[in-house]
């Protein structure tokens, strides 16, 4: 696990380094749409599951289900 996050570390320098000389600003854009794109994607999964725990509280408050403290559900596991 240590030799793979080694690795990752690497990569990400090497690409860091080759960002930084790259001057094709047609590269630059696709790779400035691929950051936004993976951004757009991770705050799209925030987003639903915030809207989740809301759909859960409302049903909590309506009494349709009971929530479980934290305690209860590591144990179930």
């Amino acid at each position: 696990m240590k030799a793979d996050n080694i690795n990752i570390s690497q990569e990400k320098l090497s690409l860091i380094e080759w960002i930084t000389q790259l001057q094709d600003r047609a590269t630059l854009k696709k790779l400035a749409k691929v950051r936004n794109e993976s951004r757009s994607k991770e705050d799209q999964e925030v987003l639903d599951g915030i809207k989740k725990a809301v759909k859960e509280m409302n049903l909590y408050k309506e009494g349709k289900i009971e929530l479980q403290s934290a305690r209860e559900f590591l144990s179930e596991l």
